[in-house]
């Protein structure tokens, strides 16, 4: 497993684009003790360059978003009928998608902050060791996606959004 979190380190999912930068340490520790020490974490960039983004979660299950508080350019993290495990593998292609929600600091009610996503990966790969394997990139197969903000505003870090996907 320690080979396979290396290469994850470094080949972030399909779903978050080419446009991605380290996470802040205060945002990696958070989620790696969310998360574990298998799984890796990564920070979306915009494509005018900036990190500040407005989070759009879902209430129930759900597309988690992201827009741009530079130029306003809007994009999906995290679709479970596209992406993780079930999604990449077709499970999930009738899942009724609910609601949205602005994400909101419960500190202070900031909106603006700085992301970063990490996957979990705990054994979801093996389906790729099987006689006639999916192609599908190991990256894309995570059991887990958590989302974690640190407010603009006060500093505060919390969970955003986070869905099985297994």
């Amino acid at each position: 497993m320690e080979d396979e979190i290396t290469y994850m380190q470094t080949h972030p999912p399909r779903c978050l684009g080419d446009k991605i930068a380290a996470p802040k340490d205060v945002l990696k520790d958070f989620l790696r003790g969310q998360l574990g020490y298998e799984s890796t974490s990564f920070s979306p960039v915009c494509e005018c360059g900036s990190q500040k983004f407005i989070v759009s979660r879902p209430i129930e299950s759900g597309i988690t978003g992201i827009t741009c508080c530079n130029c306003g350019i809007t994009r999906t993290l995290f679709d479970p009928t596209k992406h993780g495990y079930d999604g990449e593998l077709g499970h999930n292609a009738d899942l009724k998608l609910g609601d949205n929600e602005e994400y909101a600091c419960s500190k202070c009610g900031n909106t603006t902050c700085d992301v970063a996503i990490a996957f979990q990966y705990s054994g979801e790969t093996d389906i790729l060791q099987e006689d006639n394997p999916p192609e599908i990139n190991p990256e894309d197969l995570f059991g887990w996606f958590m989302v974690a903000a640190q407010c603009n505003r006060c500093g505060g870090v919390e969970e955003v959004a986070q869905a099985e996907c297994t």
